[in-house]
């Protein structure tokens, strides 16, 4: 694993769901790092890029907004257009006595609250998006840092037993 590569494998991992500690163990395996060396770094990528890590685990409330901000308006106006035509959705519960439940109500509601949901996670995402990061404003560092020489050594060492 080149070192260059460490710090980017690390934030995909993160941002799929990955243990750290599975981590740790492949960059240990794939660099030589021992393991408190790899903890580390882990931990290092973790703090610089949490915004990234952040917005690569959002996938799924990103899905769950779109979905809610389509099936919402479809499930209410549903429901209006229903009952202004005069047809009623019934739940029919079979038991000592037939019971008939009418769902216009509740679909009307559901489709209301999933609609609310939508917007709310529209809004907080968007916020999400417009707010400046604390990385933004840190200036590049060139000199590495002692994981990253560690790393680089470790690909040395690497490429020379392996070559």
């Amino acid at each position: 694993m080149q070192t260059e590569r460490v710090p980017q494998y690390i934030v995909e991992e993160l941002g799929r769901h990955r243990s750290p500690e599975d981590i740790i163990l492949i960059i240990c395996q794939k660099t030589g790092m021992k393991w408190p060396e790899a903890e580390r770094l882990v931990m290092q990528v973790k703090a610089e890029h949490q915004p990234e890590i952040a917005r690569k685990q959002n996938g799924v409330y990103r899905w769950m907004t779109i979905i809610c901000l389509l099936l919402g308006p479809i499930g209410t106006l549903g429901a209006i257009v229903l009952t202004l035509q005069g047809h009623i959705i019934f739940l029919v519960r079979f038991s000592a006595a037939p019971v008939g439940i009418p769902l216009n109500p509740v679909l009307f509601l559901v489709g209301i609250s999933m609609s609310l949901v939508g917007i709310t996670g529209l809004i907080k995402g968007s916020v999400k998006r417009l707010k400046p990061t604390k990385t933004a404003n840190k200036k590049e560092s060139t000199t590495p840092s002692p994981s990253q020489r560690d790393l680089a050594q470790a690909d040395q060492r690497d490429g020379s037993t392996s070559g």
